[in-house]
């Protein structure tokens, strides 16, 4: 950090800010908002400081992630480091050793909980490694009797079945309240079965219009660019994900072809 610091670009602060050496004991009650407020200017001197804002204890600390100063990814619920066991995916080959075997481990994850999906990333690097989206058959439990877990925490859609482990019960009942609670204020629109059996309700007034992917005649198959369609040609053109990648827009076009 002492190299990093002498690096920085000139204008921003190089400097730890120092914490008052006097030993709580000895101060007054009269002085505890002073000291309050130093402690208060100690931590956004911190923040002010993008090496140190950005690292993964301090973020941890804090209880915020990167992902907590995106405005554009929507309303934020509540997030925080969870232990993460594996397996639990419903697609036939996802589980290290197939499905419907134990075998799995755990993992230290940091958990986000969004309008529409949780996700959670590894907390040293910021590296999302799965998304789980909200959808008419999103549930949590708790317990160990429905998890096989102390303190277990089960979350479920239609793709898998994410168990989390935590510290106590108390513990467990907060993440499933606050997620139960943010997911039914803001997500409630990916939680009922809607038109042609889409997980996302119809939005009316809207510029974007799905164009017609393939038009089949006998002799031949028309594909638009898929520059114009502006998709990425690995998304899955039917959700959710139950039958591997038949769905998948680049497997749909070699299909057709």
């Amino acid at each position: 950090h002492t190299v990093r610091r002498q690096s920085i670009k000139r204008g921003e602060p190089r400097q730890m800010p120092s914490l008052p050496h006097t030993s709580e004991s000895t101060v007054r009650e009269e002085h505890f908002s002073s000291r309050r407020k130093q402690l208060e200017d100690y931590l956004t001197k911190i923040l002010k400081m993008p090496m140190y804002r950005n690292y993964h204890g301090t973020m941890e600390f804090i209880g915020v992630s990167q992902l907590s100063f995106i405005h554009d990814l929507g309303p934020k619920g509540i997030e925080g480091l969870i232990m993460k066991r594996s397996g639990g995916h419903r697609i036939p080959g996802l589980n290290c050793c197939g499905q419907g075997r134990m075998c799995y481990r755990w993992s230290k994850r940091w958990l986000v909980v969004k309008d529409s999906f949780l996700l959670y990333m590894k907390p040293d690097s910021g590296a999302i490694s799965f998304v789980l989206l909200v959808d008419k058959e999103f549930s949590i439990k708790i317990g160990q009797k429905e998890t096989e877990t102390k303190y277990g925490l089960q979350i479920d859609n239609l793709s898998r079945s994410l168990i989390l482990k935590c510290n106590s019960y108390r513990h467990a009942q907060w993440w499933r309240q606050g997620i139960d609670e943010f997911v039914r204020k803001h997500g409630k629109d990916f939680l009922t079965q809607h038109r042609f059996g889409s997980y996302a309700a119809v939005q009316e007034n809207t510029l974007a219009k799905w164009p017609t992917l393939c038009l089949q005649t006998t002799d031949a198959v028309f594909f638009p660019p898929l520059y114009f369609l502006r998709l990425s040609p690995e998304i899955f053109m039917k959700r959710p994900v139950v039958e591997g990648n038949r769905w998948r827009l680049d497997c749909i076009l070699k299909r057709k072809a």
